[in-house]
């Protein structure tokens, strides 16, 4: 357990997820073994798992989800970020898979697992239940060659009970260099999905990754990360952050854009990546995030591929995001 941190002392970890349970925060993780080279930890990461009652001390509880043995499986090669969620007492995660059977592993899928008690998990036998849609992925103007369908963030609409899936992905209608979008579906069970046009592609980015959705006074936050060197030319190079933005729509249906303030919450600055806003024990809404490692631009950054501290999150009169 860790007061200023947390990474299990045989691993590093990176992109997570939470999910609170009768008072039980569960911390779902990508991870890789301690001393991995940085560019290689991408192609052997599992999902680790861990708990905490104030989501600052954390107690590891091991590898939950591990890359198939099966080398034509959808996800025999690496597993990537996911979203875990409760319905009808069941638990389900969901999950990037990448395969051996492609070239390089690069086309991405989403597949989900099932769960009574958060620490065994079933693949569905109907996975990937979110393979690539036609009219997002491709090879074209993306980042490293990738067929970018990844990082799934599912989340239930209120109103109408029906299942929202926001995803990574590119969208061929944008200029090259311009592509990166966060993709829409939407599922009665989980498991059927229909593949919805974007709910955002501001043809500003190469890629738009690790979508993440609160919903605060009656407005939809849409959390995203991107790095320096995924912004389009016509960008200002002052800009150009390594780091969190975030776009704001009144439902899970509508039109996702910026507030009227400014759409950076977490900069190059921080050495950080990536984000997830929790309510805290005290209902606080509170924002975590990891720390960051030499390949996004950060070679002596203290603690490398470890959880940070939770940091207080404030809301504007006009929808806009900051942080304590």
């Amino acid at each position: 357990m860790s007061r200023i941190g947390y990474c299990p002392p045989d691993r590093v970890i990176w992109d997570f997820w939470v999910s609170e349970v009768d008072g039980t925060y569960h911390l779902f993780h990508l991870q890789a073994p301690a001393g991995t080279e940085p560019s290689e930890r991408h192609h052997c990461s599992s999902v680790g798992h861990a708990v905490s009652t104030d989501l600052r001390e954390w107690t590891d509880r091991g590898t939950i989800l591990e890359p198939s043995a099966d080398r034509a499986a959808w996800d025999s090669l690496a597993l990537w970020t996911g979203w875990t969620l409760e319905r009808d007492g069941r638990h389900y995660l969901f999950y990037t898979g990448r395969s051996r059977r492609d070239p390089d592993g690069h086309t991405q899928r989403i597949g989900v697992a099932t769960s009574t008690d958060l620490r065994t998990w079933k693949p569905h036998p109907a996975n990937p239940v979110l393979p690539p849609d036609d009219r997002y992925a491709g090879r074209e103007e993306t980042v490293d060659g990738t067929v970018p369908w990844r990082d799934p963030c599912i989340v239930r609409d209120p109103e109408s009970g029906t299942f929202y899936a926001f995803v990574t992905a590119r969208d061929p209608d944008r200029p090259p260099g311009r592509r990166g979008c966060i993709a829409r579906a939407r599922s009665a069970d989980l498991v059927e999905w229909e593949v919805l046009p974007p709910a955002a592609s501001p043809g500003r980015y190469r890629e738009m990754e690790v979508p993440s959705l609160h919903r605060r006074d009656g407005r939809w936050y849409l959390l995203f990360s991107v790095q320096a060197s995924w912004y389009a030319d016509h960008v200002p190079a002052d800009d150009r952050q390594t780091g969190v933005r975030y776009l704001v729509a009144d439902a899970l249906d509508g039109d996702f854009a910026p507030p009227e303030t400014d759409d950076l919450l977490l900069g190059s600055d921080s050495r950080q990546y990536t984000g997830r806003v929790v309510p805290d024990p005290d209902g606080r809404d509170v924002f975590l995030t990891w720390n960051a490692g030499p390949e996004l631009g950060h070679p002596d950054a203290p603690n490398p591929y470890s959880l940070a501290p939770p940091r207080d999150l404030r809301y504007g009169e006009r929808g806009g995001l900051g942080l304590d």
